[in-house]
């Protein structure tokens, strides 16, 4: 990050009792202004996975949910799985 001030990021956890769900929120402080970025977690065992990422409030989940529904809405699933496909080869 060749454009970060002093201090590139701080973090902050936040754990919710008993549910086994976590969020680390971080702060990227750029000098074109500074990111927020949450990683929300889920216990599985002894691990922590990652299930989010949220970027200054945009969640990554959510986005794609949304896309899926519109192709699905227009489309099929097959259609969705087809998509899928072209972008990840």
């Amino acid at each position: 990050m060749g454009n970060a001030r002093t201090a590139p990021a701080t973090a902050t956890v936040t754990v919710s009792p008993g549910c086994g769900a976590s969020t680390v929120r971080t702060r990227v402080l750029m000098r074109q202004g500074d990111v927020t970025i949450d990683y929300r977690l889920s216990a599985r065992g002894d691990r922590w996975l990652i299930y989010d990422v949220v970027v200054d409030g945009i969640s990554i989940t959510a986005n794609y949910r949304a896309q899926f529904s519109e192709v699905l809405t227009k489309s099929s699933y097959q259609e969705l799985v087809k998509r899928i496909r072209a972008r990840v080869s």
